[in-house]
């Protein structure tokens, strides 16, 4: 199955921002214990690309990394075993040194420039960023109109209440952030919380696909 296949059945993603690379891992486990098996790590401390690395060689899970900014940090991801790339912006040099090594990368974009440059740098998917900001669905089935082939990730206010409207939508996934690691958990290592956190997103994924 491809990852597009793969990050459709799932739809929800969690983008894991956490500096301390012991909770970062407690984190990831927890959600994939929920059924959430694809997650995004973004690079916001030297801590990720040790937690990516170990994490990319469990063959149940797909990691990625978030927030690649540069071509550098394309490298540095790929070679710590990411299986895809997300970014908040378009890096051209970014996004040409992860297609050189058959990595994807998801650029975060909002307008229709934007989407075509995407598509020159040969993206599959484009992730719409901030997308409730934006206004959300029907702004991404505006968007859909003149670019057809492209695929959407939904990135930005988007919460478990919201799924359901998103499913029905031309979107192939939505991430989701900080509501899968609510702040008062993670500093309580409450693990079981997350993964019962996890547990409900696929239950409603589930349940709107019914």
């Amino acid at each position: 199955m491809s990852l597009l296949s793969q990050m459709k059945n799932q739809f929800a993603i969690p983008v894991i921002r956490e500096t301390n690379s012991e909770n970062l891992e407690s984190i990831c486990l927890a959600l994939a214990d929920g059924g959430l098996k694809i997650l995004e790590i973004t690079l916001m401390s030297d801590s990720a690309l040790t937690v990516i690395n170990k994490l990319s060689k469990k063959n149940d899970l797909v990691i990625g990394a978030g927030t690649v900014l540069n071509a550098e940090q394309s490298k540095q991801a790929i070679n710590a075993g990411a299986k895809f790339l997300v970014s908040p912006g378009l890096n051209p040099d970014a996004v040409k040194f992860a297609v050189s090594q058959k990595i994807p990368f998801f650029p975060g974009v909002m307008t229709p420039t934007e989407v075509m440059k995407a598509q020159e740098l040969n993206c599959e998917m484009v992730k719409i960023f901030p997308a409730s900001n934006l206004g959300g669905v029907n702004y991404i089935k505006s968007l859909q109109g003149p670019f057809p082939q492209m695929k959407w990730m939904a990135t930005g206010g988007i919460g478990l209440k919201d799924l359901s409207e998103y499913l029905k939508s031309p979107v192939t996934c939505v991430g989701l952030g900080s509501q899968m690691t609510p702040s008062d958990k993670v500093k309580s290592k409450d693990w079981k919380a997350l993964q019962k956190l996890a547990e409900a997103h696929v239950a409603e994924t589930r349940k709107s696909n019914e």
